[in-house]
């Protein structure tokens, strides 16, 4: 399960574009500077390159595209040296010393030691800094093709024959000038799969989950990846044949993606409309808990959703979230995995006060958060 997403997460990349393109006004000429860093990471070589923290230019009114180009342009660099994994530019911030903690502090979980003796992870510092940005960069390409593949595993079924199954990958081309029409593909195709191959296959505690890639060298690299991690457990593995009835017909109905690293990101939050109540915005960024993640935090096992990002002037930052925190659970409702936190707060009228319990610093902490008046920035 990719940790591949530790900082993934949240950003997957542009790639494989069609050859037209269309050119578009940027949706804002206003533009504004923010301090973050990117990483590549390769959790089957235990390997993480990282940036030193650096000061960019983007839209006000867009960050996340900017933020998805130079993640994209670092891992073309990591590639020409040899490297590769998952990619993400991430902890944006306001200021330079907030980026700076959210570094270090990620660079102190990721190389923590295994029983206090052999690190996680090797951490490559790499002086790399985005190209500057232009209006230019702002133009979306006409047609883009995304690199999908889905997987579920139920961890009480490791006897049976088949406790982990997963998709082939397989590709999708759509409308390039929505950057949120993937993740609204990979929640209908993650509904399909749980219906089609999950159900049939008896895994009834499954955590299963569609995601994407740019590249079919990336989908393939990260699906390998997953299953090395559950290799030790000797945990049956079956590969289906399966692709989503009707294609890459759905419109995004998106806010904002969940996560992002670059690679692997939950399901979006669908939009509400008009005449139903609005949901609950708290304003973060989620990604997947990994073994390697919950090794280094002191939990038990993997679970929950991973803060990888809060939101200027959400809720979530007004009650003090940060990224590494882990939410457990929503006024008692757990989570087993990233995607139940948009589920569960979507169902949660604004307006309201509720509880997250959260996993900070190797301890249980409750938070309340008040998500009366949510403003539109803060997006699950």
């Amino acid at each position: 399960m990719p940790r591949f997403a530790v900082v993934t997460v949240v950003c997957l990349l542009m790639a494989g574009l069609s050859p037209s393109t269309r050119a578009q006004t940027p949706t804002a000429t206003v533009t504004q500077k923010s301090f973050s860093f990117c990483t590549v990471d390769d959790s089957a070589g235990h390997m993480i390159w990282a940036t030193p923290v650096f000061e960019y230019e983007h839209p006000s009114a867009d960050n996340f595209s900017r933020t998805l180009e130079m993640a994209t342009d670092f891992h073309a660099f990591i590639g020409s040296k040899g490297g590769t994994g998952d990619k993400t530019c991430a902890f944006a911030s306001n200021d330079r010393a907030t980026a700076e903690a959210a570094r270090n502090e990620q660079r102190s979980i990721l190389t923590s030691r295994f029983m206090g003796l052999v690190a996680i992870n090797k951490w490559q510092d790499v002086a790399w800094t985005p190209k500057p940005w232009t209006p230019a960069l702002a133009a979306k390409p006409a047609v883009v093709r995304k690199y999908f593949y889905c997987y579920g595993t139920d961890t009480d079924q490791r006897k049976t024959l088949a406790s982990s199954v997963a998709s082939e990958v397989f590709e999708m081309s759509m409308d390039g000038a929505d950057p949120m029409t993937p993740y609204a593909l990979a929640e209908r195709y993650g509904k399909q799969f749980d219906r089609n191959v999950i159900e049939v296959h008896g895994l009834t505690r499954a955590n299963s989950s569609c995601y994407f890639k740019d590249t079919h060298a990336e989908a393939e690299k990260s699906l390998r990846d997953y299953r090395k991690n559950f290799s030790g457990y000797k945990m049956p593995f079956t590969d289906v044949a399966w692709q989503p009835i009707g294609g890459a017909t759905a419109t995004s109905s998106v806010t904002a993606p969940t996560t992002a690293t670059g690679s692997e990101t939950p399901a979006p939050t669908p939009v509400t409309p008009a005449s139903a109540p609005a949901p609950a915005r708290i304003g973060v960024r989620v990604t997947d808990v990994t073994p390697e993640v919950a090794l280094g935090l002191g939990m038990d096992k993997a679970r929950g959703a991973l803060v990888i990002e809060v939101f200027q002037g959400s809720p979530a930052i007004a009650a003090g979230l940060k990224p590494m925190d882990i939410v457990l659970e929503i006024n008692g409702q757990p989570l087993d995995k990233s995607t139940d936190l948009p589920m569960i707060s979507s169902r949660l009228p604004a307006g309201k006060a509720v509880t997250l319990r959260v996993w900070r610093e190797r301890a249980l902490q409750d938070v309340l958060i008040d998500i009366a008046g949510s403003p539109a920035a803060a997006t699950q």
